[in-house]
């Protein structure tokens, strides 16, 4: 009997994966980290029409005001504010292109794996654009510009730029900054790391230190005190952050990063109520590594988060976004996010898509690319009187920005 003999001779291109968009889509928000807070803390909005630079518009409806009117009142007055225009107004989003290739060497690394490579190519790609999306997300609640992947080590050395260009598809919204108690979306402060003891909000950011200003169940519980205020010491109305529905919950969420989670397991408040209200067995909490929740709020951990060192300015002096505030000598600080129903807005100017071409004319160089338009921006009060609009400071809708210090 003869011997068989098998040839390969060139592709069949009916036997090539054709990798729709669709399904790229798919699997790059599936492997989101962020993805069960698409439509509750993430707000979508899509416009299809819009191109790189062009502004989508997203409505936000503010807080109603004014006493109304009583008996036989004129409900048609706008002096005695019964029929007041409906406080909408627009966040202006700002949309970008931002995209990836990648590429084989030759036909030689394809060889008579061509199926595989190319299907490899397809899953880095897709795992590059999940990573940038919650990248993206997360700089922007932190009050930052886009990062590149690993820069929220890295503080401002650690910007996405296209060379010396940054990336735009985030639109910073800056926090406050204010220190003390009148702030509203903005955290400053800790709690004692060995007692537990609360020691409040810092007066002056450069005094984060870990052995006062720790996180805690105390730190949880003022944050949501300063999340739940509906009127300021001046009696001016605030609008609350609003929960969330977790598995018929109402929730809200903290992102935390590793090394806060550590310290909030030191706390003696959060291992009691663990210990008295948890199952026994392997499926505790303290046992299963699990967060869980505390005073209404899922704690969930990710070294997604931003966090940055002192050393008086010699080495990694800026704090966060800045390069004239510093962190204290010696110490770390990292970002943690109170979220809840509202927080950012993810505009999409142009369906991501994923195209297959060759990079040479001779087409031995098999190529795929990946290309969004869109735009990010923390949810917040953005007004003007003037012809320039401006954010209005402190008024972020659904997130507030943490900083404790970690040892």
């Amino acid at each position: 009997m003869a011997a068989t003999v098998i040839r390969r001779g060139s592709d069949n291109t009916a036997l090539v994966p054709k990798f729709w968009s669709q399904k790229y889509l798919k699997d790059s928000y599936a492997k989101n980290p962020l993805k069960p807070w698409y439509g509750s803390i993430i707000i979508t909005e899509y416009d299809l029409k819009g191109k790189k630079g062009d502004t989508v518009e997203v409505p936000i409806v503010g807080l109603m005001s004014g006493s109304g009117v009583t008996d036989d009142g004129n409900y048609d007055s706008d002096a005695v504010g019964a029929n007041a225009a409906l406080p909408l107004y627009n966040l202006p989003i700002v949309i970008h292109e931002h995209g990836k290739a990648s590429s084989l060497n030759g036909t030689m690394t394809e060889k008579s794996s061509a199926l595989r490579s190319r299907t490899l190519t397809m899953e880095g790609l897709t795992d590059w654009r999940a990573a940038f999306d919650a990248r993206a997300l997360i700089d922007s609640l932190s009050g930052l510009k886009l990062h590149t992947l690993g820069g929220n080590v890295l503080g401002a050395s650690g910007l996405a730029k296209e060379g010396a260009t940054q990336i735009a598809c985030v639109t910073q919204v800056v926090p406050a900054y204010t220190t003390g108690n009148t702030a509203k979306r903005y955290y400053a402060g800790g709690q004692v790391l060995a007692t537990g003891v609360y020691t409040g909000r810092v007066a002056n950011i450069g005094s984060l230190n870990d052995t006062n200003y720790a996180f805690g169940t105390k730190v949880i519980e003022d944050v949501k005190r300063m999340a739940l205020k509906t009127v300021d010491s001046a009696g001016n109305l605030l609008d609350p952050i609003k929960p969330i529905n977790v598995n018929g919950k109402m929730l809200f969420v903290m992102l935390i990063t590793p090394e806060q989670a550590r310290d909030l397991k030191m706390d003696t408040v959060w291992k009691n109520s663990h210990y008295y209200a948890d199952i026994r067995g392997m499926e505790n909490s303290i046992f299963s590594g699990q967060l869980g929740v505390y005073d209404g709020v899922m704690l969930v951990e990710t070294d997604l988060l931003h966090q940055r060192s002192g050393a008086n300015g010699i080495t990694g002096p800026e704090y966060f976004d800045s390069t004239t505030v510093t962190c204290a000598s010696g110490e770390s600080v990292h970002r943690a996010l109170f979220l809840g129903k509202d927080a950012v807005a993810y505009a999409i100017g142009e369906a991501p898509s994923y195209v297959e071409f060759y990079v040479d004319h001779a087409k031995t160089k098999w190529g795929a690319r990946v290309t969004s338009i869109y735009g990010v921006m923390k949810v917040c009060k953005y007004e003007s009187t003037t012809a320039d609009a401006a954010v209005v400071s402190d008024s972020e809708r659904g997130c507030i920005v943490v900083d404790t210090a970690v040892a």
